[in-house]
């Protein structure tokens, strides 16, 4: 498994647990973008896992917005 930056992982079989822990508020940035780029890779390599399930590890926000100005900056992170 991946070192994730914004994401606390963990498996049950073949299913994947995927918390999401990007404070203060998992605000969609580059780290997450690059985080959630690489998860997909990884479940593109194979058939281990069946099942992902999203989580907040804040119990207030999942992903609250998105900072528009950065769009360009996510692309780029999602394209490397």
């Amino acid at each position: 498994m991946p070192d994730f930056q914004t994401l606390n992982t963990r498996t049950e079989g073949a299913v994947l647990f995927a918390e999401i822990n990007c404070p203060p508020m998992n605000l969609l940035g580059t780290a997450l973008v690059a985080d959630l780029v690489s998860l997909i890779e990884l479940l593109d390599k194979g058939d281990r896992y069946h099942v992902v399930v999203f989580s907040s590890a804040d119990p207030d926000y999942f992903i609250p917005h998105v900072d528009v100005l950065k769009v360009a900056e996510y692309r780029t992170a999602a394209a490397s």
